[in-house]
């Protein structure tokens, strides 16, 4: 403890030194604490312990590197969409995890508020993208586009709320659109719960991705829109047909990106995002995944970040094989700074690779999604609970800062708190 409190204030990082202060209950750190208020020139909300206003806004900068203090996240707190039962302790879970989000001073943007908050029109456009028309063979003298626009013009923001996470099928039942039936057996938005997935943050800005599944491709439609309405304009948008990218595949790592070719994540999409010069990173490490495990479909729920010096990595990949499928190799992509094009460098085992950039790896048990938490600081996450003894015992070895959330049933949807949240903005560290 005195180790890390130490390391805190040599950083100047007051609210991660108030936030175990506070947890440890060492009252007689508060005189570290004090002066590390005076160096940061926090407002005296620090001491209260809202650190809401600690961030400065001019400090704030799109995400460079995972172990940067998070600053504005994107979230979506899940409401009739959400099919995959236990609806209310769902919700529960999730109201805890997003009050510990604001407790940690983070400012946090809710797809369930932003959507009703957006002008009418739009919303009826982002409805009109979603929404699926049956007009059977009927005979209309208005064209198909006209239709669709008067049948949606009845209908007010709850409604067509409603019809964006639902994806229902309206059915055109008379000519003059005014008489219609809606089903609503489509499979609804329930994995928009996952707000990392649909999009990267990169150094450069919002990248709107392509999912892999069907089902899930109007998530990248809403979360596009949620984007523009906070004015978060994304950067990008995936433009080639055969490209897939998921959110849960990249970790900026300062200078250097981690995205992994999976599952959910293409090769396709990774070279078209290097040729578009829009990932703002000089070093692309693509992690070559050929598990196909369903349940770590993601890179995010096999190796995460902590710190610029430490890492995560399930067990099961860190002692794998070379002949092993679940050994990891990375193919190198570089390029010189203020220049465009990158260059494949060589191929490695991702476990040497960071050995030889002095990164420490903690082999973990992924069992309860230990891999999926949310670095919100300098070795400080948010994580499950339930972890095993050992976990605990070697993150505290590491001076690692953990907040436990109950994600009991939520993890029954195959994700934890780095998949339920999207970091828009961070502050700096290094």
């Amino acid at each position: 403890f005195v180790y890390q409190a130490l390391v805190l204030f040599i950083n100047n990082n007051a609210a991660e030194l108030r936030y175990i202060c506070k947890m440890k209950k060492k009252n007689y750190f508060i005189l570290f604490f004090v002066c590390c208020l005076l160096l940061t020139g926090c407002s005296k909300d620090e001491i209260s312990g809202d650190t809401t206003t600690c961030i400065k806004p001019e400090n704030l900068y799109s995400p460079t590197a995972e172990y940067d203090r998070a600053g504005i996240v994107l979230v979506n707190s899940p409401q009739e969409e959400y099919t995959n039962g236990y609806l209310e302790s769902v919700q529960n879970e999730h109201k805890q995890y997003v009050s510990l989000l604001k407790n940690d001073g983070i400012q946090v943007y809710d797809i369930a508020q932003i959507l009703p908050d957006i002008p009418i029109d739009s919303l009826r456009l982002l409805a009109k993208s979603i929404v699926n028309f049956d007009f059977g063979n009927i005979n209309t003298s208005y064209d198909k586009d006209t239709l669709e626009n008067k049948i949606l013009n009845h209908y007010q923001t709850n409604e067509l709320v409603k019809f964006i996470k639902l994806v229902p099928t309206i059915k055109l039942d008379d000519p003059k659109g005014t008489d219609v039936s809606i089903n609503y057996d489509n499979t609804a938005l329930t994995c928009l719960i996952f707000t990392r997935d649909q999009s990267i943050s990169t150094p450069d800005g919002e990248i709107i991705g392509c999912m892999n599944h069907d089902y899930r491709k109007p998530e990248t439609k809403v979360v596009d829109f949620c984007y523009n309405h906070i004015g978060f304009k994304p950067i990008y948008h995936l433009k080639n047909e055969n490209s897939r990218l998921e959110g849960g595949d990249y970790l900026p790592f300062g200078t250097l990106a981690f995205i992994a070719n999976g599952i959910r994540t293409n090769m396709s999409a990774i070279d078209e995002l290097m040729s578009a010069d829009v990932l703002g990173h000089d070093t692309i490490a693509v992690v070559k995944d050929n598990r196909n495990y369903s349940h770590e479909m993601h890179l995010d729920t096999y190796f995460n970040i902590i710190d610029k010096k430490l890492v995560v990595m399930s067990k099961d990949r860190y002692y794998a094989e070379k002949t092993d499928n679940k050994y990891l190799t990375i193919d190198l992509y570089t390029r010189a700074p203020g220049t465009k094009s990158y260059m494949k460098a060589e191929t490695y085992s991702l476990i040497d690779f960071l050995d030889k950039r002095g990164v420490k790896i903690i082999p973990i048990s992924t069992d309860k999604y230990g891999a999926n938490f949310l670095c919100i600081g300098n070795r400080h996450i948010l994580a499950v609970e339930g972890q095993s003894d050992d976990y605990v015992k070697t993150m505290n070895e590491n001076g690692v800062t953990i907040e436990w959330v109950p994600f009991d049933k939520i993890l029954i949807s195959d994700g934890a708190a780095h998949c339920l949240t999207q970091v828009l903005k961070r502050e700096r560290t290094y």
